[in-house]
């Protein structure tokens, strides 16, 4: 028996109401499965220019309990830097109606490191919508910069015993030219002291924890000061033999520290205070024990810093404006992860125009590493 015509409508309609609710309870079993890995899903409609988000997506932004944003609430979140990478991406994708993956970090309030996070989905120009996800990447990028910082780390700090290396070995080629052996002995064991140092510093950059990126390796032995200034100074003679240096360190202060680390660290403010000064005035280094601190500074009759860059320089990759001398930003960086690592504290004091003097403390005595 054929059903009949109102029959078949009831079909037709059931069958629909049962697509709806099927798909409706895929949509939130997909949204549970992808909220319970961290994934959070999101529909921005261009008409309106504004986002449709789950839950998840809200927990991770911190953001209030709504279902619905608009554009510029969100947009707001992000670091300066992101905005228009992010908003060229989705562009380019509505435009071909092709996927995109873009990573961005939000902004953080107090004023600490931001957030990062990695939103994908597909725009379709047709109807100017587009849907996908989010997802937050902030470890995973953490690791990737630390990486990338360890190879730039590595580039920095090694080019100085390279150099010093070559022009001990010419010194040696000459001296040994000339038949004075033990002279030439002399200049080979500081071209092996130099090697050593790189060696200890690729371990340090390469077998460091990716996991724990600002983790130092530290060996602490007790050191005469005025003798680890003396070794920084004379490998930098090498390469600036008409440099005048003025040391005031009594023979009696000795640390409890990392010796070759501390003379990674005076190496890197003497070689700043010798390319941001005239070659015809003096360096003066420094070193008084005040309380349970031994406060050593390196002072220079340079270019000088303002005020706003002085806070800043201490920052990874941070370059002054203007600045004419190379460079990474990385040295004070790495000089202020060192004496951190030591539980001491760098700072500067400058006048534009004038020089500036660059400083460390170390505490005298850690029963943490005694």
């Amino acid at each position: 028996m054929l059903p009949t015509r109102s029959q078949e409508k009831f079909s037709n309609t059931q069958l629909n109401q049962d697509r709806h609710f099927y798909n409706c309870i895929d949509q939130l079993s997909l949204t549970s499965l992808l909220s319970s890995s961290g994934i959070a899903c999101w529909v921005f409609d261009q008409a309106t220019m504004s986002f449709n988000v789950c839950p998840t997506f809200k927990n991770l932004l911190g953001l209030a309990n709504k279902n619905r944003f608009s554009f510029t609430e969100l947009f707001r979140l992000l670091c300066p830097a992101s905005r228009s990478r992010l908003t060229s991406e989705i562009r380019k994708a509505c435009l071909k109606e092709s996927e995109f993956s873009v990573q961005f970090m939000t902004r953080n309030a107090t004023g600490g490191p931001g957030r990062w996070f990695k939103l994908t989905g597909r725009g379709t120009y047709t109807n100017r919508s587009y849907m996908g996800t989010l997802m937050e990447i902030t470890d995973e990028k953490s690791r990737e910069i630390w990486n990338n910082d360890r190879m730039a780390l590595l580039s920095h700090e090694l080019k100085g015993p390279l150099s010093v290396i070559r022009l001990y070995l010419q010194r040696a080629s000459q001296i040994a030219s000339a038949k004075s052996v033990r002279d030439a002995e002399l200049f080979l064991n500081k071209a092996d002291e130099q090697v050593s140092t790189m060696s200890t510093l690729m371990d340090d950059l390469l077998e460091n924890s990716v996991e724990n990126p600002s983790n130092l390796n530290l060996t602490y032995t007790t050191f005469d000061l005025a003798g680890a200034v003396n070794d920084a100074i004379t490998n930098l003679k090498l390469r600036h033999p008409d440099r005048n240096f003025i040391v005031k360190i009594g023979s009696w202060l000795s640390l409890r520290a990392d010796r070759p680390k501390i003379i990674q660290v005076l190496t890197n403010y003497i070689t700043n205070a010798i390319k941001y000064s005239a070659d015809n005035t003096p360096i003066k280094i420094n070193a008084v024990k005040i309380n349970n601190e031994i406060c050593v500074s390196v002072e220079d009759k340079g270019t000088g810093i303002s005020q706003e860059h002085q806070l800043k320089v201490f920052e990874r990759y941070y370059r002054i404006p203007g600045a004419k001398a190379k460079g990474y930003g990385l040295g004070l960086y790495l000089v202020k992860e060192i004496i951190a690592g030591h539980g001491g504290r760098v700072w500067v004091s400058s006048i534009l125009g004038k020089g500036s003097c660059f400083c460390f403390s170390l505490p005298i005595s850690s029963n943490k590493h005694s």
